[in-house]
C-alpha cells in the first residue's frame, strides 16, 4: 500500500520563499528611492549654483550702475560711497523718481558678508534668513527674494541662504594681465564671493562662485 501523501511546505522553504520575494521588492524600491535622491539632489545642486552666479551678476550690475553714472559734473566713484555717518546702508535708499542716491552703489567689504536679491538697490548685512519663493502672482512671480522683498500669499521660505563677500586686494599691489601686459593696481579691482547654503538630510551643503570685478573705466 502507497503511504505517501501530498506534503505542504516545510517551514524552511516557506522561509526561504518569502526572503526571495522580499529581496525581489525591496531590491528595485531601494533602487527607485535612491534614483529619487539623486535627481532632487541635483535639482538642488542646479538651482544653488545659479543662485551663486546670480549674487556675482548682481555685485557686476552694481558696479556697471556706479560707473556709467559717472560724471564731470556729478562724480560717482565706482564702488560707490559710504553713507554720511560711515555706517553700513541699511536698505534701498532713493532719490525722488527712484534713483539710487547721488554716492553710487555701496561696494565696501563686510567681515560678516551681504545678502541681496535681484529687487535690491544696494548691499546689506548678511542675516542668515532663507530666500523665499515667491508664488504670489504678481510682478516678482517665481523669484527666490530675500524675506522683506517676498511678502506675497503663497510666499514661503526657500532651504536657500545666499552670503556675498567682498574682499579688498592688498593696497600698494598690482595685477599683471599676461594677455594684455596691462599693469592694474590693486585699488582697480575687488574680489567678490557667492556663496549658498542648503541642508539635505541633515547635512549642510554650499556651493561657492567668485570673480575678479574691475573699474573698467
Amino acid at each position: 500500500m502507497n503511504t505517501n501523501s501530498p506534503k505542504g511546505f516545510t517551514l524552511i522553504e516557506t522561509v526561504v520563499a518569502v526572503a526571495l520575494i522580499v529581496g525581489a521588492v525591496v531590491g528595485p524600491l531601494a533602487l527607485v528611492s535612491q534614483a529619487l535622491f539623486s535627481a532632487k539632489s541635483s535639482k538642488n545642486k542646479i538651482v544653488a549654483a545659479h543662485l551663486a552666479q546670480e549674487g556675482i551678476e548682481i555685485v557686476r550690475h552694481f558696479r556697471d550702475s556706479n560707473i556709467l553714472r559717472d560724471s564731470t559734473s556729478s562724480p560717482v566713484f565706482w564702488r560707490g560711497t559710504l553713507p554720511d555717518d560711515g555706517s553700513i546702508d541699511q536698505g534701498c535708499v532713493k532719490q525722488a523718481g527712484g534713483a539710487p542716491e547721488t554716492g553710487g552703489i555701496m561696494l565696501f567689504e563686510l567681515a560678516a558678508g551681504y545678502e541681496v536679491d535681484v529687487i535690491d538697490c544696494r548691499l546689506t548685512a548678511y542675516t542668515g534668513d532663507p530666500l523665499s519663493f515667491d508664488q504670489s502672482g504678481g510682478a516678482n512671480n517665481n523669484l527666490l527674494l530675500r524675506p522683506i522683498h517676498c511678502s506675497g500669499t503663497p510666499c514661503d521660505p526657500s532651504m536657500f541662504r545666499r552670503k556675498v563677500t567682498i574682499t579688498d586686494f592688498l593696497p600698494g599691489g598690482f595685477e599683471d594681465d599676461p594677455v594684455s601686459g596691462e599693469i592694474i593696481p590693486n585699488e582697480q579691482r575687488l574680489l567678490v564671493i557667492s556663496q549658498v547654503f542648503w541642508v539635505e538630510k541633515g547635512v549642510t551643503r554650499n556651493i561657492s562662485v567668485q570673480e575678479t570685478l574691475y573699474n573698467w573705466r
